[in-house]
């Protein structure tokens, strides 16, 4: 084996155990659940320098134990810039099908990271992809509208109606139904270039953790009227006994 074959086996070895030693990341699902109404949640976790943020999920909102999804809506971000170009998650994007108490493959994809260009208008949008998301809180100008789009973190992916008085809602995704974008992005393309555009090389995370919510049974008129009238026995007590 000549020097340089060595080299190049040093180096992909090198590469090998880099790869193998680096730091698990994972995208963690919580979700809020009270009053009817369900919010689910995304964030990066784990070691977050190997990634810029959020590039697709995939995910189902589940009932179970007297509990039942009755409605879904994405949330995940998009815009338009001043040509109308979409900005941010607008691939695949879907609200769910909610049937049997549960609503399944809600999600959406940033469209930008297989036709990364700079903004073509003029307008505000520097990219097509919104970075830092489920990392940081942000905000972008929301294109046509010129309003502020914003977004928290954990970021707000979803939110909908549920049924029941008991049992639980679960928030779930698989591996590999999510995706991140690189630590490091391309620079842009320049649109009416040839070609036109980047390509963003995302990656899937190592795991992904699920998130459920207890549903808290919610008192009977009588109970609430019960509870009153004990309070009001008790300060009477209290009262007679000064």
């Amino acid at each position: 084996m000549g020097k340089s074959s060595l080299i190049a086996a040093a180096l992909a070895l090198a590469a090998l155990g880099s790869s193998a030693l680096a730091a698990p990341v994972a995208v963690t699902y919580t979700i809020n659940a009270s009053g009817g109404t369900w919010q689910a949640f995304a964030q990066v976790t784990g070691d977050t320098s190997r990634t810029s943020g959020i590039a697709t999920l995939l995910f189902s909102v589940n009932g179970s134990g007297g509990a039942a999804v009755t409605g879904s809506s994405l949330d995940l971000p998009r815009s338009f810039d001043y040509s109308s170009d979409t900005t941010g998650f607008d691939f695949g994007r879907s609200n769910g099908a909610v049937a049997g108490g549960n609503s399944t493959n809600i999600g959406a994809g940033q469209s930008g990271t297989t036709n990364y260009t700079s903004d073509n208008s003029g307008g505000p949008a520097i990219n097509n992809v919104f970075t830092g998301i489920g990392m940081s809180a942000g905000s972008t100008i929301n294109g046509l509208t010129s309003g502020t789009l914003s977004w928290s973190d954990p970021i707000q992916i979803a939110h909908g109606t549920y049924s029941g008085t008991a049992g639980s809602l679960t928030v779930t995704g698989l591996t590999a139904g999510a995706a991140l974008l690189p630590s490091t992005l391309p620079t842009p393309g320049a649109p009416g270039a040839a070609p036109p555009v980047a390509i963003i090389g995302v990656f899937n995370p190592d795991s992904v953790v699920s998130g459920s919510a207890a549903i808290a049974p919610v008192p009977e008129p009588a109970s609430l009227g019960v509870l009153a009238l004990g309070g009001l026995a008790l300060l009477a007590r209290r009262r007679k006994a000064c």
